[in-house]
């Protein structure tokens, strides 16, 4: 009785305000397809309050970088990891870094694993060997959700390698559909899949690490498969990573907030083993200083105090891998970001 009221429900929205987006077959990504996304601002708000029928999700003052990321569908039978996935068909590959390796049953998808690399710790394998994840099932409309457990192995390679039992459960669901404002476009029926992913790795020595990802995909099904838009936040024992990804090119951060009441120099640039901060003017009382990966995770923040018109600070780089960084300087309302050169 409950699934009719809720079809008869989905059913006069959709007659009512027009077709409800759905993700069917269709919008499976086939070995080849490929999607370029340009990185935007990780403190965007995640909008999760805003679900249900013919919402409006407002994103048009999201700024971003012209840095972009490549998300491809590549054979799994011929990634870097094949062995470790015999049954995978296909691999959803983010950047040539992170990558999930699939499998199509009828008209669902599974993943049996992961593979990344993380700089500070090495190449890390997570194989769902004992209970994998059913990523979603077709079609898969406003309303559907779905709970799965998952369970296997972590292992770590490189640094300091060490393996560990990996449990969690994921929670899958369309919690809304309706407009998406991203930058100065509007993209209509549109669909949100909201992703809850809770686990936990038992690293021996190294304690039990509980792990969340909760990501909000945006689809337009209609007219694409990728999303349009993704909004990742990751919890690992407490320390925050937000990742936002946008197909369009945004307004570029920074541009608009130099003209602000906050201006700041950083040298040496490129550096090798530290960054001297000079904030040059300010009218609030203290200032953030942040140090940033090119994806928006921050690796250092301090707080100053201002004592005269000019402030200084260091931030000790030396540990960094070489690359490109970003430093923030939040001061009140005022906001600058400048872009540095570790070498």
């Amino acid at each position: 009785m409950k699934n009719t009221l809720t079809a008869l429900l989905i059913f006069t929205a959709s007659t009512l305000l027009g077709q409800v987006p759905s993700l069917t077959t269709a919008n499976i990504n086939a070995i080849g397809a490929n999607k370029m996304y340009y990185v935007a601002d990780s403190n965007a708000n995640n909008l999760d309050g805003i679900n249900g029928a013919n919402v409006t999700w407002d994103y048009s003052n999201l700024q971003g970088y012209t840095t972009t990321v490549d998300n491809n569908i590549v054979d799994a039978t011929t990634a870097a990891n094949a062995s470790d996935f015999p049954t995978s068909v296909f691999a959803d590959e983010l950047q040539g870094n992170f990558m999930v390796y699939e499998n199509q049953v009828a008209d669902s998808i599974f993943a049996q694993g992961y593979t990344f690399s993380e700089p500070s710790i090495g190449d890390v394998l997570v194989l769902l060997s004992t209970n994998e994840l059913k990523v979603m099932y077709y079609p898969f409309t406003y309303l559907d959700s779905f709970n799965d457990s998952i369970s296997g192995t972590l292992d770590i390679v490189g640094g300091f390698p060490i393996s560990g039992d990996y449990v969690g459960e994921a929670i899958i669901s369309a919690d809304g559909y309706g407009t998406l404002l991203l930058g100065t476009n509007t993209y209509a029926d549109v669909l949100r899949v909201k992703i809850v992913e809770s686990s936990t790795a038992n690293l021996g020595l190294l304690g039990t690490i509980p792990l969340t990802r909760t990501q909000y995909n945006y689809y337009q099904p209609g007219t694409q498969n990728f999303p349009v838009l993704m909004h990742t936040s990751l919890d690992a024992a407490g320390s925050m990573q937000n990742i936002v990804y946008s197909q369009d090119l945004l307004s570029i951060i920074g541009v608009n907030e130099e003209s602000q009441s906050i201006s700041f120099t950083v040298f040496p640039n490129p550096s090798a083993d530290h960054l001297s901060i000079e904030l040059k003017s300010a009218t609030e009382s203290s200032a953030t200083i942040t140090l940033s990966n090119i994806l928006g995770k921050k690796l250092q923040q301090k707080t100053i105090q201002a004592s005269s018109a000019s402030i200084k600070t260091v931030l000790d780089v030396n540990d960094l891998a070489s690359g490109v960084y970003l430093v923030t300087v939040n001061a009140g309302s005022s906001r600058a970001t400048k872009r540095i050169v570790i070498k």
